[in-house]
C-alpha cells in the first residue's frame, strides 16, 4: 500500500488530480474496509488515513475520529464526485484525448503561442502548415546561408549552402501565380497560399510515380534475364541428371548382362554334365545288352528276353534324355548369343545418347557463360540506371523538401533516418524556442528573466517539441499512411527526446540557447556539425551522464570552448549526424532483463502445465485399461474420479496461464471499432458532428493501441522480441514492464489493488523497480498524465488485476 512519504512526494509532482480523476467508488470502499479493521494504535492506520484524505482531497479531516466519521465523509465524496460508479475510465481518457489529442493539435498550440502578435494577425486565416512555412521563409531565410570558400586559384568567393531545399520551387510558384519576373521574399509571404502544398504533392507524386514506373520496367528486364539464366541453369541440371541416369543405365546393362550370362552358363554347364552322365549310362546299358547276348542258352529264353527288353527301355530313355538336353543346350546357347547382341545394341545406343548429352551439356554451359556475361553487363547497366532514377527521385523530393518539412511537422508525420529530429531543431531555431539547462542560477533568482519564470512552458524545446509533440505521437497507432509507408516513417519514436549523447543534437541545443538571429543559429550550427562529423572518440559515457554533463556552464561557453568540449566528449562517426551515438545500452539491458524474467515465468508455467498433462494422460490411460479388463464398479468409480480431477486441474491451470499478447485489457475494446464507437456514442450522449468525429478518432486510437501491443499487431514491431539495442524504444520498455508487472502481481499478491496502488507501482520514483525509475535510468521521459498511451497502459493493468 502507498506510504505517506510516497504520497507526499507524488503530490509534489502534481499527480493528485490523477488519483482523484481515476478513483472509483470501489477503490474507496476497499480502503474503508481496510480502515475498519484497524484501531487507533495500529501502525497501518496513519497511511490508510493519509491515502483516504489524499485521493478524496478532503480539506476538513480529523485524525482520531471514529470509523463512522470517515465512512460518512467518503460516502459524501462518492455522491458528489462519483455519480456514475465506477466512473468509466474510457470517458476520462476521451476527455484527455479531446484536450491533448493528435500531434497536429500540439503543433497548433505551439505555433499559435510562438508567433509574434503581428504575424498572428496577418496569418490568422492560414493553415498551421502555411504558418510554419511562412515562419521558415521570414525568419530562417529558407534555411540557407552564404559561405566563403576558396576556388582552385585561391580566390575567395561566396557559395550558397541550402540545408533544406525548396526556395526555387516556392518562388517559381509565386512567379506563375503573380506573373512577376522577379520575386522577393515579401512577395512570397504576401501571395503564397495553402494550395502550394496540394500542387507540390501532386507534382511530386506524378514525378515519382513515373520514375518508379521506369525503375519497375528496368527491374522487370533484369528479372526476365535472371529467369532466362535460371531456366538455362535448370536445363543444364536436367541434362546432367539425364546423363548421369544414362551412365547408370549403361552400368546396369553391363551388370545385368554379366548376371544373365553367368546364369545361362550355369544352366549350360548343368545340362552338359547331365548329357555326359546320360551318355555314360547309355554306354553301360549297351555293354549290358552285349553281355546278355552272350548268356543265350545259359538262362531261360523268356527270362533273357525280359532282361534285354528292360535294358533296351533304359537305353532308349537315356537317348531321349540326351536328345532333349542337347536341344535345350542349343536353345540356351542361342539365347546367350541373342543376349550378347541385345546388350551390345543397347549399350551402343545409350553411349550414342550419352555423347549427344555431353555435346548438349558443353553447348549449354557455353550459352550460360555467355548469358552470365550479358547479365553482368545488363545488371551493371540496370543498376546504374536504377541508381540514376533513384537519384532523380531524391532530387525531385529535395525540390519540395521545405514544403514537405512544414507539411510533416504540422501533421505529426515523423520520418525515418533522423530527418524529423533535425527538422524539429531547425523549427525551434526558426520559432526562437529556448533550451533551459540544468543548474541555471537564474531559475532560483527572484528577479529572474520573465521568459524563464512565466513563459518557459511556451518556449521550452524539450517539453513542447520532444515530449508533448514528438514522443507522444499517437498517430502511429492509427494512421494508414504510417502502415503503408513503414520504411519512410518512424513507427515508434525511441522515447529519448533530446539525445544527449548525440553531438549534432548538442550543437543544435547550444546554438538554440544563444542569443542570436535564427539565420545565424542555423548557419553556425550546420558549420560546426560539418566540422566535427566523423570525429572519433574511444570511449562513450552513459546517456544519463551526458545529460547531467550538459549544464548551464556548457551552453554558456564560447564557441571555441564548446567546440573543444565536443571534441573531447563526443563520438561523431555516422553518415547521418543526427543518428550518431544512438545506442541505448542501459535501455537494452533493462528491457532484456524484463523480457528474460517474462520468458522464465512462461517456461515455468509450461513446465507445470506439462506435468499436469502427464498426470491427466496417466489417469486417462488407467481408466481405459480398467474398461478393457472389465474391472469392478468400485475400481472404475475411483479411476473415473481421478481422471476427472486430473482433467479439471489441467483445464483450470490452462485457463490461468498468462500469455503476454492480450493487448489492452479493457472490457469494451475487443468488440471492434464500429460497435465500440456506437457504445461510447450512446454512453457519452454525443450528437455534435465535430465531437463524433473526435470520438471516431479516439476509438481508432484505442483499438490501434490495443493491436499495437497485442498479438494482432500489423505494424511488425515485435515488442517482446527486440534483439538489437538500437531498436529499443520507450514504448517497448513500457509494454515489457506492463506484461511483467501484470504477471508478477497476479501471482504474488492475493489482495486486489486499487488504481492508486497500481499508479504508485508504476510511478513511484523511490522504488528502483518502478516504471518511472527504469525510464529515468534508460534516459526516457517519465510517465505523463497527458500521454493517453501511458494512462491507458496503467489502467489496463488495474483492469487486468481486478478482472
Amino acid at each position: 500500500m502507498t506510504e505517506i512519504i510516497g504520497l507526499t512526494q507524488l503530490a509534489k509532482q502534481g499527480r493528485m488530480s490523477v488519483f482523484q480523476t481515476f478513483t472509483t467508488e470501489e477503490d474507496i470502499t476497499k480502503l474503508l474496509a481496510k480502515l475498519e479493521k484497524t484501531d487507533k494504535d495500529d501502525s497501518k492506520r496513519p497511511s490508510i488515513l493519509a491515502e483516504l484524505k489524499f485521493i478524496t482531497d478532503m480539506s476538513e479531516f480529523e485524525r482520531d475520529a471514529p470509523f463512522s466519521y470517515y465512512k460518512k465523509l467518503a460516502e459524501q465524496f462518492c455522491k458528489e464526485h462519483l455519480n456514475d460508479t465506477p466512473k468509466k475510465f474510457i470517458q476520462i481518457l476521451f476527455e484527455n484525448f479531446q484536450n491533448y489529442g493528435q500531434p497536429k493539435d500540439y503543433m497548433r498550440r505551439i505555433v499559435d503561442n510562438l508567433l509574434s502578435d503581428e504575424d498572428k494577425m496577418q496569418w490568422k486565416k492560414d493553415s498551421i502548415r502555411l504558418k510554419i512555412l511562412k515562419q521558415f521563409i521570414k525568419y530562417a531565410g529558407y534555411f540557407r546561408y552564404e559561405k566563403i570558400i576558396q576556388d582552385k586559384t585561391g580566390a575567395e568567393r561566396k557559395r550558397t549552402v541550402s540545408i533544406v531545399d525548396g526556395e526555387s520551387y516556392i518562388k517559381s510558384y509565386i512567379r506563375e501565380k503573380t506573373g512577376k519576373t522577379f520575386v522577393t521574399d515579401a512577395d512570397v509571404l504576401e501571395f503564397i497560399d495553402d494550395n502550394i502544398f496540394e500542387t507540390y504533392s501532386a507534382e511530386l507524386k506524378n514525378t515519382t510515380d513515373e520514375l518508379k514506373k521506369q525503375i519497375d520496367e528496368l527491374e522487370k528486364t533484369f528479372n526476365r534475364l535472371t529467369a532466362d539464366k535460371k531456366a538455362k541453369e535448370e536445363e543444364i541440371i536436367q541434362t546432367e541428371t539425364q546423363k548421369n541416369e544414362l551412365e547408370k543405365e549403361i552400368e546396369n546393362f553391363n551388370k545385368n548382362h554379366d548376371k544373365a550370362v553367368k546364369k545361362i552358363n550355369g544352366k549350360i554347364q548343368t545340362i552338359e554334365k547331365r548329357i555326359v552322365k546320360a551318355q555314360e549310362n547309355e554306354k553301360k546299358q549297351i555293354e549290358t545288352l552285349s553281355a546278355l547276348s552272350g548268356n543265350k542258352g545259359k538262362i531261360p529264353e523268356k527270362q533273357l528276353q525280359e532282361q534285354i527288353l528292360r535294358v533296351k527301355a533304359v537305353r532308349d530313355n537315356l537317348r531321349i534324355e540326351i536328345f532333349e538336353s542337347q536341344k535345350e543346350l542349343e536353345a540356351l546357347r542361342n539365347s546367350l548369343i541373342e543376349a550378347e547382341s541385345e546388350t551390345e545394341q543397347k549399350i551402343k545406343e545409350s553411349e550414342q545418347k550419352n555423347e549427344e548429352l555431353s555435346r548438349k551439356l558443353v553447348n549449354l554451359k557455353a550459352e550460360l557463360e555467355k548469358l552470365n556475361g550479358e547479365i553482368t553487363d545488363e545488371q551493371n547497366r540496370i543498376k546504374n540506371d536504377v541508381n540514376r532514377l533513384k537519384e532523380r527521385i531524391k532530387s525531385a523530393r529535395d525540390k519540395y523538401r521545405l514544403l514537405q518539412m512544414a507539411d510533416d511537422i504540422s501533421d505529426g508525420h515523423f520520418r525515418n533516418g533522423g530527418a524529423t529530429k533535425k527538422h524539429l531543431y531547425l523549427f525551434a531555431m526558426a520559432f526562437d524556442m529556448k533550451y533551459f539547462p540544468l543548474n541555471n542560477p537564474k531559475e532560483s533568482n527572484e528577479n529572474s528573466d520573465s521568459i524563464i519564470k512565466s513563459q518557459a512552458d511556451i518556449y521550452d524545446i524539450e517539453k513542447n517539441l520532444f515530449v508533448d509533440f514528438y514522443n507522444n505521437n499517437i498517430m502511429r497507432f492509427v494512421s494508414d499512411e504510417y502502415e503503408e509507408k513503414a520504411n519512410a516513417f518512424e513507427l515508434d519514436p525511441s522515447g529519448q527526446g533530446i539525445n544527449y549523447k548525440n553531438f549534432a543534437e548538442m550543437i543544435y541545443i547550444y546554438y538554440i540557447y544563444q542569443n542570436m538571429p535564427a539565420t545565424e543559429k542555423i548557419k553556425k550550427s550546420n558549420e560546426m556539425i560539418e566540422r566535427w562529423k566523423g570525429h572519433r572518440l574511444p570511449h562513450v559515457y552513459s546517456t544519463v551522464l551526458y545529460k547531467q554533463m550538459f549544464t548551464y556552464e556548457i551552453v554558456n561557453m564560447s564557441e571555441d570552448k564548446f567546440g573543444k568540449f565536443i571534441e573531447e566528449n563526443y563520438d561523431c562517426r555516422c553518415t547521418t549526424p543526427i543518428l550518431a551515438q544512438n545506442s541505448q545500452n542501459t535501455a537494452f539491458e533493462i528491457y532484456s532483463s524484463i523480457v528474460k524474467n517474462i520468458n522464465e515465468n512462461l517456461a515455468e508455467e509450461e513446465k507445470q502445465r506439462s506435468a499436469l498433462q502427464k498426470e491427466y494422460d496417466k489417469a486417462k490411460k488407467n481408466l481405459e485399461k480398467l474398461k478393457e479388463e472389465k474391472a469392478d464398479q468400485k475400481k472404475m468409480k475411483t479411476a473415473r474420479k481421478a481422471c476427472e480431477e486430473a482433467k479439471n486441474d489441467l483445464e483450470d491451470f490452462k485457463a490461468q496461464m498468462i500469455t503476454p499478447d492480450y493487448g489492452l485489457f479493457f472490457e469494451d475494446i475487443s468488440v471492434g471499432k464500429e460497435k465500440l464507437f456506437e457504445t461510447l456514442k450512446k454512453s457519452f450522449k454525443i450528437e455534435d458532428k465535430d465531437e463524433l468525429k473526435k470520438l471516431k478518432q479516439f476509438v481508432n486510437v484505442l483499438c490501434g493501441m490495443h493491436h499495437f501491443i497485442g498479438k494482432k499487431s500489423s505494424k511488425g514491431i515485435k515488442l517482446l522480441k527486440i534483439d538489437k539495442k538500437e531498436a529499443v524504444t520507450r514504448t517497448a520498455l513500457i509494454i515489457a514492464f506492463y506484461y511483467r508487472y501484470n504477471m508478477k502481481t497476479l501471482t504474488e499478491y492475493d489482495e486486489e489493488k486499487s488504481f492508486v496502488d497500481v499508479y504508485h507501482d508504476y510511478c513511484n520514483e523511490d522504488d528502483e523497480n518502478s516504471l518511472n525509475s527504469l525510464l529515468k535510468k534508460a534516459g526516457y521521459q517519465p510517465v505523463s498524465d497527458k500521454n493517453i498511451f501511458d494512462m491507458a497502459v496503467i489502467f489496463s493493468s488495474y483492469s487486468y488485476l481486478n478482472d
